[in-house]
């Protein structure tokens, strides 16, 4: 609440020429008048205007920091059910991963590569003294 006070302005509407000045909410809780920037008068925030546009503000200023509040609450509650869904998913894929990992590198790769052939099969490579024509 104490952000929101520094922060938040009060619209007060000047007796003299009627002109609307702003003050912060927590500055003008502390002091007892605000000199017009159009006219040069004081207005006096103590008045009973003043007052309730001050209390009004306060009141607003506060069910806006409540909301807030709930709402980070309630986002901090979902991403603690997040956290909780994928810590479950994580212990899953990481004995998966445990799994794959106990095999070797090289009889998985032998699997995959076609068995070699005997020198014998091998096609005939070209004679040294032949040319090949493109």
């Amino acid at each position: 609440m104490t952000k929101f006070l520094k922060e938040i302005p009060v619209h007060l509407s000047c007796p003299a020429c009627g002109k609307t000045q702003r003050a912060k909410l927590k500055w003008a809780k502390n002091h007892k008048s605000l000199k017009c920037k159009d006219c040069g008068k004081n207005i006096d925030l103590k008045a009973k205007q003043a007052k309730a546009m001050i209390a009004k503000t306060t009141r607003v200023t506060q069910a806006f920091a409540d909301v807030l509040e709930a709402l980070h609450a309630e986002a901090k509650r979902a991403g603690k059910a997040v956290k909780a869904k994928k810590g479950k998913k994580d212990k899953k894929s990481k004995r998966k991963a445990g799994k794959k990992r106990g095999r070797s590198v090289g009889t998985k790769t032998a699997k995959r590569r076609a068995p070699a052939k005997p020198a014998s099969m091998m096609p005939a490579s070209p004679a040294a003294g032949s040319e090949l024509k493109v």
